[in-house]
Parts: structure tokens; C-alpha cells; sequence
């Protein structure tokens, strides 16, 4: 058996390989794996490497995230219609998408927070695969079938800064 320690603060829980920090829990499942907190720090102990590495990662990234959110930034492109975005009940309508009567639906999870100023989108929160989802769950809902990409160049795009 391995095992890993992460220094962590009074707001992480744990309970049944279930890591609870503030609102948002990680709940693991792994062979011979315990996560438990002793003095302050987190210790995961498991048979394989990976598994410890997973749980370390996971736990410190949402742990940066609730410090400050994480967030992608993106930008509705258009050259003959006008996008208009609109979230509510969470999901992401976008309408008129390359002239098309009926809009175009994105689910955006629950613990994303959407901002859309015009063209401009903003997607941010605490946990990073609940964004990453977000932000494929967006993509999906823009990609072009049986239309050349190189001419018909609408849709979202995110922001390199």
C-alpha cells in the first residue's frame, strides 16, 4: 500500500471516499483505496500509484478553484446572422446559428455560472471537469455537419488571450 499526504484546511470533509469541500463533493472509487484526514493533512492510501495521483489532483484542483473559479472565455463569430445567446434553466439557447429557424441547445451543468454580454460568453466555476463539460456540451451544440468548415466558419470560439 501507498499512500499520499495533502495539506487541507477545517471546510474538507470526508466520509466513505466521498471528499466534500464547501458545496461540491468527489466522490472516489478505487481498489484498497482510503481517504481519510489526520492532523490537518489528507491521506490517500491505495494499491497503485495512479489511483493516489487521481485523488491528490482532483482534490487540489477543486481546492484552487473555490479559491478563485476557474473560467473560459468565448466569443460568438458570425458572418451573415447574427448569434443571439440566451441561458436560462440551465441551458445555453443559441439562436439564429448560420440562419436557422429552430435554436440550438447546449446543457451547461449544474455549478457553472454563464455570463453572456453580447457576443461574448463567460463560463466559470470551482470544479474543472464540471466546466470542461460545459465547454464541450457548447462545442457539440455549434459543430457544423455536411457544410465545408473552411467556408462556413459561424460559431463559438474560445478566446486566446
Amino acid at each position: 500500500m501507498r499512500e499520499i499526504k495533502v495539506m487541507v484546511d477545517n471546510s474538507v470533509k470526508v466520509s466513505d471516499n466521498t471528499v466534500t469541500i464547501g458545496n461540491y463533493s468527489l466522490r472516489f472509487k478505487g481498489e484498497g483505496l482510503r481517504i481519510w484526514i489526520e492532523n490537518g493533512e489528507l491521506k490517500v492510501e491505495a494499491k497503485n500509484r495512479a489511483m493516489i495521483n487521481t485523488v491528490k489532483r482532483k482534490v487540489l484542483n477543486l481546492m484552487r478553484g473555490i479559491k478563485e473559479p476557474y473560467k473560459i472565455e468565448l466569443v460568438a463569430r458570425y458572418l451573415h446572422f447574427p448569434i443571439k445567446l440566451v441561458f436560462k434553466n440551465g441551458v445555453l439557447e443559441i439562436q439564429n446559428f448560420l440562419g436557422e429557424k429552430k435554436p440550438r441547445y447546449a446543457k451547461i451543468p449544474e455549478g457553472v455560472k454563464v455570463e453572456i454580454k453580447g457576443q461574448n460568453l463567460t463560463i466559470s466555476s470551482p470544479d474543472k471537469e464540471l466546466l470542461g463539460q460545459a465547454y464541450t456540451n457548447i462545442k457539440r451544440a455549434v459543430y457544423i455537419k455536411e457544410k465545408d468548415r473552411r467556408i462556413f466558419q459561424d460559431g463559438i470560439y474560445k478566446v486566446i488571450t
